[in-house]
């Protein structure tokens, strides 16, 4: 899940799933497709996760130009991009050792922006495949580095995406600046990567109020 999220981040115009086989008899391991191998644990992830999401923001993705890629730990500065800070909190008491963990995808188009968030945070070790838990993200972007003022809708271009949802439904959270950057958060699984467009707006009265059909846009979306 993280390999196919990260690889989004880098705008790819298709995506081809590889699995490797170590039951050869010398146990060296031979690369192999899936389509033919039978349901796996893999395959069921691709199946039941990863293709019904692609599915849901392939045509939005695509038609996007790619600005910029980078990653993003806890012990390293962050860099020159549209996030003046990002972290983590596990929403679990498991193990989660790259708690903090994230890949970040840029992408314009016209004047609205896209981002790719990829936790990173995948496993529970180095040697435990045991998924990690979930984590919360806390993402500040900087409005000056937008360009989009300090007043945003922040939309998640596909939610609820299953094997019997191909569309998806986009979500559409508002959120003004406060303390100089405009904050945002959302729940992502270990791997787990989500695609979001963030457009300004000036649906805001001299009294901060959010005018009528601003809220029927958020409804309908």
């Amino acid at each position: 899940r993280c390999m196919t999220y990260l690889g989004l981040c880098y705008h790819p115009t298709g995506i081809m799933f590889w699995k490797y086989d170590g039951s050869s008899a010398d146990g060296a391991s031979k690369g192999c497709y899936i389509v033919g191998q039978g349901v796996t644990s893999i395959g069921e992830t691709v199946i039941d996760d990863l293709n019904p999401y692609i599915k849901a923001i392939d045509s939005t993705h695509l038609g996007l130009t790619w600005d910029n890629a980078y990653h993003i730990r806890p012990d390293s500065a962050m860099p020159a991009c549209w996030i003046d800070t990002i972290y983590a909190v596990s929403n679990s008491s498991d193990s989660n050792p790259d708690l903090g963990w994230f890949h970040i995808g840029q992408f314009t188009e016209g004047s609205a922006r896209h981002v790719m968030l990829v936790n990173r945070a995948c496993s529970q070790g180095e040697n435990d495949p045991t998924p990690a838990p979930s984590v919360t993200a806390t993402v500040k972007f900087d409005p000056s580095d937008l360009g989009l003022g300090n007043y945003v809708y922040i939309i998640d271009i596909a939610t609820g995406t299953d094997a019997d949802d191909w569309v998806g439904t986009p979500d559409t959270t508002y959120s003004a600046a406060l303390n100089g950057t405009i904050p945002f958060t959302t729940v992502l699984g270990p791997g787990e990567g989500r695609l979001f467009k963030i457009v300004g707006t000036s649906a805001l009265d001299q009294h901060g109020d959010v005018h009528h059909d601003s809220k029927a846009r958020i409804k309908e979306n």
